[in-house]
């Protein structure tokens, strides 16, 4: 059982290289990569889920952003909707959308995978608040970000791949999330500790 979970897993990490690599679409990734992890407890995935270490000062920045008027959203098109659902909740973001996977006695059903497309998912939600692009920071780290960079207003790229590093406007290379703040909020509204000097003497 072991060496039949290691090989599946070589599977999963060798599909995500082909993808980074621009050998197959996102779509085809998260369709291959979920065969390799068929009969998937939900249980077993909230335990790993709670295991994973979250980004320095997530919450923290969130909050700030949240008092300073913007909405949050997280979009994943690989995260399935019930996963994302709980680290929503635990982070506070006001919105979010996973992959859409049904669940069948405890284990994920992968049949007809649903990967809508992240623009889409914000075009839906911009018209529903009445905005438009022209209100949309986006922060992402993987080419399947790439159409959402482009459309909105102010475009992030966290610890990102080289393709988004090349397109993005902003690049952030760090474990605190609180390091996006400055570029989005202006200097007079930061908290005191995250004002940056405009000039060193």
């Amino acid at each position: 059982m072991r060496s039949s979970g290691l090989v599946n897993y070589l599977k999963m990490l060798k599909t995500a290289l082909f993808y980074y690599r621009g050998k197959i679409s996102f779509n085809t990734m998260i369709q291959r990569g979920y065969s390799y992890a068929a009969r998937i407890n939900v249980n077993k995935a909230m335990k790993v889920l709670s295991k994973i270490k979250r980004v320095t000062n997530l919450k923290r920045a969130i909050s700030i952003l949240k008092e300073n008027g913007y909405y949050i959203s997280i979009i994943s098109a690989g995260v399935p909707d019930f996963l994302l659902k709980s680290i929503a909740t635990e982070i506070g973001v006001d919105h979010y959308r996973g992959l859409d996977i049904s669940i069948t006695r405890g284990t994920l059903n992968l049949n007809n995978l649903n990967v809508k497309p992240k623009v889409k998912i914000v075009e839906e939600l911009v018209d529903k608040l009445g905005l438009s692009w022209s209100n949309v920071i986006s922060i992402a780290d993987d080419p399947n970000n790439l159409e959402l960079l482009e459309k909105s207003r102010l475009s992030i790229g966290y610890n990102p791949s080289k393709l988004i590093r090349e397109k993005a406007d902003v690049v952030i290379e760090t474990n605190d999330f609180l390091e996006i703040i400055p570029y989005i909020i202006p200097s007079n509204k930061l908290p005191p500790e995250l004002r940056q000097e405009r000039y060193s003497w």
